[in-house]
């Protein structure tokens, strides 16, 4: 119950600064894009030490060197607390 008189403290949005880490665009044939194709998106809450340049170049640099060969697209967003993730391939890649 809100007393006579008080005022409703306003709502605070809070804006996180977001990097962007990955991005990869592959060109599909008519013949892949008609095969079982499953888009996953996920976030996570990060487990980093505050200052985890190190692991994050480590992803990056897996993901630079895997994902062409497997034919995965998607992007990572690492915001210093939450990593949100979304790849798109064929069911079969995303499993593995």
């Amino acid at each position: 119950m809100r007393r006579e008189g008080a005022r409703e403290s306003p709502r605070r949005i809070h804006w996180l600064p977001l990097s962007l880490l990955y991005f990869q665009s592959v060109s599909r044939s008519r013949t892949e894009r008609m095969e079982m194709f499953a888009i996953w998106l996920y976030v996570s809450t990060s487990t980093l030490e505050e200052n985890g340049n190190d692991e994050i170049a480590s992803i990056r640099s897996t993901a630079q060197s895997r994902n062409p060969g497997l034919g995965l697209t998607g992007v990572l967003i690492f915001s210093g607390r939450h990593f949100a993730q979304f790849l798109e391939d064929q069911m079969q890649v995303l499993r593995q």
